[in-house]
């Protein structure tokens, strides 16, 4: 596997780290409010409700390129906390 290919399938990985987290946060909380598991049609509503602005928004974000994997899921375009990969 070429340095590109590892690179894109890195990048690839972080992106899903971080909307599968997001996902998992959202059906937390709703779980909390409803207090039960609102179950596997959450995660599809989320995906068609939210994933296409994630995806936009991950494109505009530094949590592409920083080292805090804690924190990427909050797909920020700023961020205090911000700490670079070597991808900047």
């Amino acid at each position: 596997m070429s340095k590109n290919a590892r690179t894109k399938q890195n990048d690839l990985n972080n992106f899903v780290k971080a909307e599968v987290e997001a996902i998992e946060i959202a059906k937390w909380l709703a779980g909390e409010q409803l207090k039960d598991d609102p179950g596997d049609e959450f995660v599809s509503q989320w995906i068609q409700k939210h994933a296409k602005e994630f995806k936009q928004k991950w494109k505009e974000s530094k949590c592409q390129y920083c080292s805090r994997e804690e924190c990427r899921y909050k797909n920020v375009p700023k961020c205090s906390n911000f700490k670079p990969n070597n991808k900047v």
